[in-house]
């Protein structure tokens, strides 16, 4: 879906705001750690990166993997924990 979002801002530029909203389903057991996590990167200015990183990752999402993700994209790891 990133394809589609970098699309729509070329095509419109500062015409449109894109919005993500977070709403962990109980049916996932990862989703409350998902959400409290691409928080923590916002908090950085890097949700939409780290939103990304977490839904091509194919590993099991965790505390460690978070901060394994936050670490690739160059967050401060104690401000992010």
């Amino acid at each position: 879906h990133r394809e589609v979002l970098v699309g729509l801002r070329e095509k419109y530029g500062d015409q449109i705001t894109i919005v993500i909203r977070q709403l962990p389903l109980e049916i996932h057991a990862a989703a409350l750690s998902c959400a409290k996590a691409s928080l923590a990167a916002l908090r950085q200015g890097k949700f939409a990166e780290f939103h990304d990183a977490l839904l091509s990752d194919d590993q099991p999402a965790g505390r460690g993997r978070f901060v394994e993700l936050a670490t690739g994209l160059g967050l401060d790891t104690v401000k992010f924990s």
